[in-house]
């Protein structure tokens, strides 16, 4: 079967990590004779895949934005002057529609023109794109329903019309889950519209990680020697809220520093009255609640901002422990993966995709109710008093046996092979 894989958007992180080990590993299947890379991002290239698979049947197109749109609606604003985003936005609608599962027309038109080379058209990440009536079957992943789960992350209006386009996509295409949870949160949303669930799991190792490249990362010059890790971006959900204010309980600060990578987290260092106002004011949230606990950075925290992967992972490897206070997760949590498999202990929120995921490690980690900042605070203290127990339970099963990611393509074949056969 050939394969259109369209990617108009990837997430840094947890996306960029499964779209690099996903689609090379559905292209050496031995039923799929071409994959096609769709997109409008012009850093999607074959340098993000592993070199051993570079010579694969993996075509990227790219097929840009109108340039007349790019420089209308530059940094949305109106050719790019400030205080024009209200009449961008009215504009916006009028110029590509104000339905919220329209699509452009010369978006619809680049993408009938190129899908008919293809048996079937797999949208990797579906969120904020309206349902593309083409014809041949479509196939898509939810890898969360986070943005209509939190709808202070965009704002009341734009999550309404996610919602509209979410309900077109679990009517009308084939939907692939990756976590129990998931499959859950779209039945609770849309109910008996959901025309049809396959969950495949992908909570393994999201890439190859080479331990000796650490070496040469000088990232470990900027924090002290023993830390706790959390990486992830500002997002609501990420819940860096409750874990600020547990941090400013905890009465042994320097017993374990706290060390915070991940986009928007470099805002955190700034102070009054210089704060920036990003993230749909999420960055200006956080530096308020800084400044009202009195925490000062570089001597109760860390803030890093997005780092490489070679940084990454030299601070993984050093981290004391890895602490995961999140909300919600889609299939489970890469960076609790990584912490695992490395024999590094683990804090994590007892919810139940974080649950559903743990299922498979039988390391002994800490559970935290991400809610309460005064569990988050127990559970720092449970890890640092009982540091020795988490540490040998972690260096035990680090081997613990995984799924493979030809294992994992083996079952998004099979439903390919399914929508094919029934559309």
């Amino acid at each position: 079967m050939k394969i259109l894989f369209y990617c108009p958007q990837i997430s840094l992180g947890g996306g960029i990590r499964l779209f690099s080990q996903l689609i090379p590993a559905i292209a050496q299947n031995s039923n799929v004779q071409n994959v096609g890379i769709l997109t409008h991002d012009t850093s999607i290239t074959k340098s993000l895949f592993d070199t051993s698979v570079i010579n694969l049947p993996i075509e990227i197109i790219y097929i840009p934005t109108p340039l007349w749109l790019n420089w209308l609606l530059k940094d949305q604003k109106l050719w790019g002057i400030f205080g024009t985003r209200l009449l961008t936005q009215k504009l916006s609608k009028l110029l590509l529609g104000d339905r919220s599962n329209w699509i452009p027309n010369w978006q619809i038109k680049q993408l009938k023109n190129i899908e008919k080379n293809y048996d079937l058209v797999y949208y990797f990440w579906p969120h904020l794109q309206g349902f593309p009536y083409i014809n041949k079957p479509i196939v898509s992943t939810f890898q969360d329903t986070i943005m209509i789960d939190f709808p202070e992350i965009m704002g009341g209006i734009v999550t309404s019309q996610e919602w509209m386009r979410s309900k077109d996509w679990v009517e009308k295409s084939w939907i692939i889950v990756s976590s129990e949870n998931t499959k859950n949160r779209l039945i609770n949303h849309f109910g008996k519209s959901v025309r049809l669930i396959s969950k495949i799991p992908h909570a393994t190792l999201p890439w190859k990680m080479n331990p000796t490249s650490s070496s040469k990362s000088t990232i470990l010059q900027e924090i002290p020697k023993d830390y706790i890790l959390y990486p992830a971006n500002i997002n609501t959900h990420k819940n860096h809220y409750n874990l600020l204010i547990a941090l400013s309980r905890l009465q042994n600060k320097e017993k374990m520093s706290l060390v915070l990578t991940g986009s928007g987290t470099e805002f955190l260092k700034q102070t009054s009255p210089n704060w920036s106002d990003a993230w749909n004011h999420q960055s200006a949230r956080l530096m308020g609640l800084i400044d009202r606990l009195g925490l000062k950075h570089s001597i109760d925290f860390h803030a890093l901002g997005y780092v490489t992967d070679q940084d990454a992972l030299t601070l993984l490897q050093n981290a004391k422990a890895l602490i995961m206070p999140s909300l919600a997760e889609g299939g489970g949590s890469y960076p609790v993966e990584e912490a695992l498999t490395f024999g590094i202990p683990v804090i994590c929120s007892d919810i139940p995709v974080m649950r559903e995921h743990l299922s498979t490690w039988p390391t002994k980690v800490v559970l935290i109710d991400p809610y309460s900042p005064n569990s988050i605070l127990t559970g720092i203290n449970e890890m640092c008093d009982n540091y020795e127990i988490y540490k040998q339970s972690a260096l035990d099963n680090m081997n613990t046996p995984r799924q493979t990611w030809n294992e994992i393509a083996a079952k998004y074949v099979e439903v390919f092979k399914m929508a094919i056969d029934q559309y």
